[in-house]
């Protein structure tokens, strides 16, 4: 009896041994748990801005560009997130990385919204903008090219490397279009000092810059489309031209507009969309001319130096070194 007694009491003394041991193991992992969702909970105190999957939205906040996905998307992808009309598109590579900035910085000077869309034509540009680059205060959509990617360095004008870069630019605009997008395409050696968008409110298929006040010769660096089926036939036509040989870009711009005689083509002003040649050969002070200069682009002045030293000089560099 006493045997049996003892053989109880043992066994009674093991199963609480095994509850004890139960409880602890519970303790450990409820804490293992609370730990890991504090550390869950600290990631996106870091990171507030939660996008969707397939999207990477781009917010600067106090001069950093912070990162919501890691996911690199393309153009399809951003379109498929809900990309809404008009956008306002821009494509550079890490060699023009500077002056995608400044000209970010100047539209944020204006404190205008854009819909902007910047496609990445390397990794390395889309990694550094996808980081902490810094930039100016705007948000804007990042897209990663889905076609072959181009060289990192700012190539010269009409070498193989900036024509294999400007070539793909009409198949995103096309893109674009056909998915009923209007477009406002801006090279990146371009300054806004006021809002273009009130230019564009009439009924023409296209409103683009002009390189010569004297000369019909229109730049493919700044114009905006309308989504129609006479502009995206255009542009299709526009993109295959292109491709076929080392024809510039604007070149099979301005001789399919003489063909096309169907789209209505609206020249902006060139006293307030200035190419290089009209807006550096004039003397007077930009921010005393009337009527007030809307966009500068940097054209007509060769090399990636000379272009930032110009802009310097006209007190149009907004960014530090």
């Amino acid at each position: 009896m006493q045997t049996r007694l003892w053989q109880q009491e043992e066994h009674q003394v093991c199963l609480c041994s095994l509850r004890s041991t139960g409880q602890i193991l519970g303790l450990v992992f409820r804490f293992l748990l609370l730990a890991f969702i504090l550390i869950l909970i600290g990631r996106a105190m870091k990171d507030p801005v939660i996008s969707s999957v397939g999207t990477i939205d781009k917010r600067v906040h106090n001069g950093t560009v912070r990162d919501t996905n890691s996911t690199q998307n393309t153009i399809y992808d951003v379109i498929n997130n809900g990309l809404t009309s008009p956008v306002l598109l821009v494509c550079a590579n890490d060699g023009f990385l500077d002056f995608l900035t400044n000209l970010m910085l100047s539209i944020s000077r204006l404190n205008l919204s854009p819909n902007i869309l910047i496609i990445c034509e390397d990794v390395l540009i889309y990694h550094k903008l996808s980081q902490h680059r810094e930039c100016s205060v705007v948000h804007y959509r990042l897209a990663l090219t889905h076609l072959e990617k181009s060289l990192s360095e700012a190539s010269a004008w009409k070498s193989d490397g900036y024509i294999h870069l400007v070539r793909k630019r009409p198949r995103y605009v096309g893109i674009l279009l056909s998915h009923g997008i209007d477009v406002l395409y801006v090279d990146t050696d371009i300054v806004w000092l006021g809002d273009p968008f009130p230019f564009f409110t009439g009924v023409s298929d296209i409103y683009i810059q002009q390189e010569l006040e004297e000369s019909i010769l229109y730049c493919a660096g700044f114009f905006y489309m309308r989504s129609n089926i006479r502009t995206i036939t255009f542009v299709d036509t526009w993109a295959k031209t292109h491709f076929k040989g080392r024809r510039g870009i604007q070149r099979a711009f301005n001789d399919l507009l003489a063909i096309y005689n169907n789209i209505s083509v609206a020249p902006l002003p060139t006293s307030q969309f200035c190419s290089g040649h009209t807006f550096f050969s004039s003397k007077t002070p930009w921010a005393e001319r009337e009527p007030p200069v809307i966009e500068v682009h940097a054209n007509f002045i060769a090399g990636f130096q000379n272009k930032k030293e110009s802009l310097m000089n006209a007190g149009l560099w907004f960014l530090k070194d």
